[in-house]
Protein backbone atom coordinates (compact mmCIF):
# COMPACT_ATOMS: atom_id res chain seq x y z
CA UNK A 1 0.00 0.00 0.00
CA UNK A 2 2.37 2.58 -1.42
CA UNK A 3 1.99 5.74 -3.70
CA UNK A 4 -0.91 8.56 -4.10
CA UNK A 5 -2.78 7.21 -6.64
CA UNK A 6 -2.93 3.67 -5.03
CA UNK A 7 -4.18 5.43 -1.83
CA UNK A 8 -7.23 7.26 -4.11
CA UNK A 9 -8.50 3.92 -5.26
CA UNK A 10 -8.53 2.67 -1.64
CA UNK A 11 -10.39 5.75 -0.69
CA UNK A 12 -12.78 4.92 -3.03
CA UNK A 13 -13.40 1.16 -1.88
CA UNK A 14 -13.44 2.68 1.51
CA UNK A 15 -16.39 5.10 0.74
CA UNK A 16 -17.83 2.84 -1.27
CA UNK A 17 -17.60 0.30 2.05
CA UNK A 18 -19.12 3.22 4.11
CA UNK A 19 -22.04 4.23 1.84
CA UNK A 20 -23.07 0.00 2.46
CA UNK A 21 -22.10 -0.99 5.96
CA UNK A 22 -24.37 0.15 9.13
CA UNK A 23 -22.72 2.88 11.70
CA UNK A 24 -18.92 1.37 11.87
CA UNK A 25 -16.71 0.70 9.46
CA UNK A 26 -13.90 -1.50 10.66
CA UNK A 27 -10.85 -2.03 8.66
CA UNK A 28 -8.84 -4.84 9.07
CA UNK A 29 -5.12 -4.44 7.81
CA UNK A 30 -3.81 -7.86 9.15
CA UNK A 31 -1.44 -9.23 6.36
CA UNK A 32 -0.77 -5.46 4.60
CA UNK A 33 2.94 -5.52 4.65
CA UNK A 34 4.12 -1.46 4.30
CA UNK A 35 2.17 1.60 4.06
CA UNK A 36 3.94 4.97 2.72
CA UNK A 37 2.79 8.05 4.37
CA UNK A 38 1.29 9.07 0.91
CA UNK A 39 -0.93 6.00 0.97
CA UNK A 40 -2.23 7.02 4.63
CA UNK A 41 -3.06 10.24 3.55
CA UNK A 42 -4.96 9.63 0.80
CA UNK A 43 -6.64 6.56 1.83
CA UNK A 44 -7.41 7.10 5.66
CA UNK A 45 -6.60 10.58 6.57
CA UNK A 46 -8.78 12.19 3.62
CA UNK A 47 -11.60 9.93 4.10
CA UNK A 48 -11.47 10.46 8.06
CA UNK A 49 -11.42 14.46 7.10
CA UNK A 50 -14.65 13.54 4.26
CA UNK A 51 -16.53 11.99 7.48
CA UNK A 52 -15.61 14.98 9.67
CA UNK A 53 -16.90 17.06 6.69
CA UNK A 54 -20.25 15.09 7.53
CA UNK A 55 -19.90 13.37 3.70
CA UNK A 56 -21.36 10.21 5.12
CA UNK A 57 -23.46 11.36 8.24
CA UNK A 58 -22.76 9.75 11.54
CA UNK A 59 -20.40 6.91 10.22
CA UNK A 60 -17.17 5.75 11.74
CA UNK A 61 -13.62 4.36 11.54
CA UNK A 62 -11.69 2.09 13.52
CA UNK A 63 -8.35 0.98 12.17
CA UNK A 64 -7.46 -3.13 12.98
CA UNK A 65 -4.78 -5.25 13.07
CA UNK A 66 -1.96 -2.47 12.27
CA UNK A 67 1.31 -3.37 12.79
CA UNK A 68 2.96 -0.86 15.22
CA UNK A 69 6.51 -0.74 12.65
CA UNK A 70 3.72 1.27 9.76
CA UNK A 71 1.16 2.56 12.19
CA UNK A 72 3.45 5.77 11.76
CA UNK A 73 3.04 6.53 8.57
CA UNK A 74 -0.92 6.80 9.51
CA UNK A 75 -0.40 8.59 12.60
CA UNK A 76 1.71 11.50 10.69
CA UNK A 77 -0.78 11.79 7.76
CA UNK A 78 -3.68 12.18 10.57
CA UNK A 79 -1.71 14.34 12.99
CA UNK A 80 -1.11 16.64 9.66
CA UNK A 81 -4.72 16.97 9.84
CA UNK A 82 -5.51 17.16 13.12
CA UNK A 83 -7.54 14.50 12.86
CA UNK A 84 -8.01 10.94 14.89
CA UNK A 85 -9.35 7.81 14.20
CA UNK A 86 -9.63 4.65 16.97
CA UNK A 87 -7.73 1.58 16.02
CA UNK A 88 -8.46 -2.13 18.30
CA UNK A 89 -6.26 -5.18 17.56
CA UNK A 90 -3.86 -7.65 19.30
CA UNK A 91 -1.52 -5.03 20.56
CA UNK A 92 -3.96 -2.95 22.20
CA UNK A 93 -6.85 -0.25 21.42
CA UNK A 94 -5.55 3.52 21.12
CA UNK A 95 -5.97 6.55 19.20
CA UNK A 96 -3.78 7.65 16.34
CA UNK A 97 -3.53 11.57 15.13
CA UNK A 98 -4.39 14.32 17.08
CA UNK A 99 -6.35 14.11 20.68
CA UNK A 100 -6.02 16.59 23.48
CA UNK A 101 -5.04 14.91 26.36
CA UNK A 102 -8.49 15.89 28.18
CA UNK A 103 -10.25 13.95 24.92
CA UNK A 104 -8.38 11.00 25.27
CA UNK A 105 -9.24 10.42 28.83
CA UNK A 106 -12.53 10.90 28.29
CA UNK A 107 -12.41 8.50 25.39
CA UNK A 108 -10.63 5.86 27.79
CA UNK A 109 -13.22 6.54 30.05
CA UNK A 110 -16.46 5.54 28.27
CA UNK A 111 -14.30 2.48 26.09
CA UNK A 112 -13.97 1.01 29.31
CA UNK A 113 -17.62 1.54 30.09
CA UNK A 114 -18.69 0.69 27.13
CA UNK A 115 -21.81 3.34 27.25
CA UNK A 116 -22.02 6.55 29.25
CA UNK A 117 -24.33 9.56 29.66
CA UNK A 118 -23.14 13.38 30.37
CA UNK A 119 -24.62 12.74 33.92
CA UNK A 120 -22.64 9.73 34.81
CA UNK A 121 -19.45 11.12 33.35
CA UNK A 122 -19.73 13.71 35.43
CA UNK A 123 -20.29 12.25 38.69
CA UNK A 124 -17.59 9.51 37.93
CA UNK A 125 -14.81 12.40 36.90
CA UNK A 126 -16.27 15.39 38.98
CA UNK A 127 -16.55 17.45 36.08
CA UNK A 128 -20.06 19.58 36.44
CA UNK A 129 -23.05 17.58 33.57
CA UNK A 130 -22.40 20.98 30.75
CA UNK A 131 -18.56 20.06 30.55
CA UNK A 132 -19.14 16.41 30.37
CA UNK A 133 -21.34 16.84 28.19
CA UNK A 134 -18.85 19.26 25.90
CA UNK A 135 -16.61 16.54 26.16
CA UNK A 136 -19.03 13.66 24.88
CA UNK A 137 -20.09 15.58 22.03
CA UNK A 138 -17.30 16.63 20.82
CA UNK A 139 -15.97 12.91 20.76
CA UNK A 140 -18.94 12.30 18.96
CA UNK A 141 -18.17 15.25 16.31
CA UNK A 142 -15.00 13.66 15.82
CA UNK A 143 -16.09 9.80 15.32
CA UNK A 144 -14.63 8.41 18.24
CA UNK A 145 -18.07 8.02 19.49
CA UNK A 146 -21.11 7.06 18.56
CA UNK A 147 -24.22 8.75 20.06
CA UNK A 148 -27.61 7.20 20.75
CA UNK A 149 -30.83 9.50 21.61
CA UNK A 150 -33.29 8.21 24.76
CA UNK A 151 -35.79 8.89 26.44
CA UNK A 152 -35.76 8.58 29.95
CA UNK A 153 -38.34 7.38 32.54
CA UNK A 154 -38.97 11.04 33.74
CA UNK A 155 -39.29 12.42 30.71
CA UNK A 156 -37.15 15.03 28.48
CA UNK A 157 -33.95 14.33 26.40
CA UNK A 158 -31.16 11.91 26.78
CA UNK A 159 -28.05 11.07 24.96
CA UNK A 160 -25.83 8.35 25.42
CA UNK A 161 -22.29 7.76 23.96
CA UNK A 162 -21.11 4.17 23.22
CA UNK A 163 -17.61 2.74 22.37
CA UNK A 164 -16.82 1.56 19.03
CA UNK A 165 -14.41 -0.90 19.91
CA UNK A 166 -15.61 -4.10 21.47
CA UNK A 167 -14.71 -4.70 24.75
CA UNK A 168 -11.99 -7.75 25.18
Amino acid sequence: MVTRSAGKAVQEKILNALNNCGDVLYLDFSGVEIIDYSFADEAIAKTVSRLLAGEMGDKCIVLTNLNPAWAENLDVALKQRQIAVLTDGPAGQGVLGTLKDHLRRTLDYVNSRQSVTARELGEATGLNVGAANNRLAELWRQRLLRRSDVIPAGGGRQYVYESLLERV
